[in-house]
């Protein structure tokens, strides 16, 4: 690591520490705090992307997020285990519907160095007819809220989503 990288990740986990981030952390006692907060770090990013390649129906990407025996459950895409079942999952969803899911109260409890485990509160906005995305369109109802619960694994070197569970708690609009 260079002294650049950690002074980066000294400072974010000051940053963290000092609660500005929208994420909480408990830690392993087999890890440093600096490993910790790396692990968090690279974790709330790896949400934010697997969100982002969902809601762009980009489920190629989103897919390569996600341990080879995933188990994905969700209210509309039911239980799913493996990347090509849950992947199978994704192209049943209407073409034209677009998507915005915000999380936040995203809680992080960093295991070990290769296990972690998360929830989060999620909220859902939809319209069918919306994507591609050309410009701004009208929402369909009122938005759902829920939980998201999670297990990730580090592969490779890198931090993977081996489990995803979503809970709803608001109903609002939940299309098939």
């Amino acid at each position: 690591m260079t002294r650049f990288h950690g002074m980066a990740l000294l400072l974010a986990s000051l940053i963290c520490l000092a609660g500005v981030s929208n994420a909480q952390t408990v830690c392993g006692k087999s890890l440093s705090t600096i490993d910790c907060v790396a692990a968090q770090l690279e974790i709330q990013n790896l949400v934010a992307q697997m969100l982002i390649y969902y809601d762009h129906q980009d489920y190629d990407h989103m897919m390569a997020l996600f341990t080879e025996d995933a188990y994905y459950s969700s209210p509309t895409r039911g239980d799913h285990k493996g990347r090509a079942d849950i992947r199978k999952a994704m192209a049943d969803r209407p073409a034209t519907r677009l998507t915005r899911h915000i999380v936040s109260n995203l809680v992080l409890n960093v295991l070990d160095a290769t296990n972690a485990e998360g929830s989060s509160y999620v909220t859902g906005y939809l319209s069918d007819q919306g994507w591609p995305f050309k410009k701004e369109v009208p929402q369909e109802g009122p938005p759902a809220v829920g939980d998201y619960r999670f297990k990730f694994k580090k592969v490779g070197g890198a931090w993977k989503i081996s489990e995803k569970i979503t809970q709803p708690v608001f109903s609002g609009i939940i299309l098939k």
